[in-house]
């Protein structure tokens, strides 16, 4: 797991004013420092934590920031060499469809990076459309990924993070899909041919 702390603030940030301590009964630094947003968001084959104050979103699209920083630790790690990040992806909708129209070719599949509700509940994502073959060859890689964040989290006091870690878990894996045995043995099959070629 990967924690990357942003010690930044917006130039209108109380933090940065010189203002007095007892200003509407509260020390402005104090609040915006002691008090940071936690972004957990899977990527790649690793769950990562970015910890930033929420004077750099402002009253802004809070999801439009996270789905920025997905995008520059993309280009910053170089995660992926082709990948489009999307948002508002309705998870029982769009991602049911995504996977049911994409069966036959299974080129590309949608990883969820986080996943959020609106007022009614509804759940929607941020996702980047990854390539099917290294999502398969990736599953164990993304246990052991999910094993070494629970233990961080829990090591970390990050308790209330550990259902958020679970769901984007379930999500992300791709046995949890509700698809039949012939096609499941036929993946099986194609990727064996697949494994077959690059060893020669």
């Amino acid at each position: 797991m990967k924690e990357i702390y942003l010690n930044l603030h917006s130039k209108s940030c109380l933090a940065k004013k010189d203002i007095n301590p007892n200003f509407l009964g509260f020390n402005g630094n104090d609040f915006c420092e002691h008090n940071p947003e936690r972004f957990l968001f899977f990527l790649g084959n690793e769950f990562w934590i970015i910890v930033y104050h929420r004077c750099l979103v402002g009253y802004d699209d809070n999801y439009d920031f996270k789905v920025e920083l997905i995008k520059k630790i993309i280009d910053k790690h170089k995660i992926f060499k082709r990948y489009d990040v999307n948002k508002s992806i309705n998870v029982e909708r769009d991602l049911g469809n995504f996977r049911i129209k994409n069966q036959t070719l299974r080129k590309w599949i949608q990883q969820v990076n986080y996943i959020y509700e609106d007022m009614t509940h509804k759940q929607y994502a941020i996702t980047t459309t990854t390539n099917y073959l290294d999502a398969i060859c990736d599953m164990y890689i993304l246990k052991q990924s999910f094993d070494d964040a629970k233990e961080y989290l829990l090591k970390h006091g990050y308790d209330f993070m550990l259902e958020s870690l679970n769901e984007l878990f379930d999500v992300n894996r791709l046995d949890s899909c509700n698809e039949d045995v012939a096609y499941h043995v036929s993946t099986i099959n194609q990727l064996l041919k697949q494994i077959h070629k690059c060893t020669k």
